[in-house]
């Protein structure tokens, strides 16, 4: 209940609050509410830009529950978000690891790839494809790494497949992988 709370603090922007509410919960007695109080503090840590702080949280997540993934994912991803590319990858290959059927884990580790080297991102973003099938930002990241990679028709394909689950949000026609891919698919197939 007071996980709810906090989440409900923190798509609210009521950080003071917030952090009240997590430092309650992360002083339970219990070791997964404390979890995933800290998985929810880092990431209101890493939307205002406070990487030590994130970090901080992270590290105590993963000496709480370091066979959970996820804090291993969330660190990998603050690496990479302050530009050491090649610690995001040893953190997420950790990760994966653990458990390598942890969407964040692999997602973590498709995106350490994709800055350190994009030609193996497109497997790791096979696989979580084939985690979550349905998911938009997933869908878009693959069809990007295919299309650099000149995979039209393995992008298209996916496209065809992933517009049957349209997003709430937006159309799958408003995705920029999308119409990128499209936009080389038609001058491809044109000859161009």
């Amino acid at each position: 209940d007071v996980l709810i709370e906090a989440e409900e603090a923190y798509l609210a922007h009521q950080t003071q609050r917030f952090e009240i509410l997590c430092q309650d919960l992360r002083r339970s007695g219990r070791a997964g509410l404390r979890l995933e109080a800290a998985l929810l503090e880092s990431r209101l840590w890493f939307d205002v830009n406070e990487y030590a702080r994130a970090i901080a949280v992270l590290t105590d997540a993963c000496a709480l529950v370091p066979e959970d993934p996820r804090p291993g994912s969330g660190l990998s991803r603050l690496a990479l978000a302050t530009g050491n590319v090649e610690h995001a990858m040893r953190l997420a290959a950790k990760a994966v690891k653990i458990d390598s059927s942890d969407l964040s884990s692999v997602c973590s580790s498709a995106l350490a790839q994709l800055e350190a080297d994009p030609r193996r991102a497109l497997e790791a973003w096979r696989i979580a494809n084939a985690l979550a099938p349905d998911e938009r930002t997933i869908a878009g990241f693959l069809c990007s790494v295919a299309l650099a990679q000149g995979k039209h028709e393995e992008g298209l394909v996916l496209l065809e497949r992933v517009g049957q689950y349209q997003s709430q949000t937006s159309p799958l026609s408003e995705h920029p992988g999308l119409l990128a891919l499209t936009r080389a698919a038609l001058q491809t197939d044109s000859g161009a």
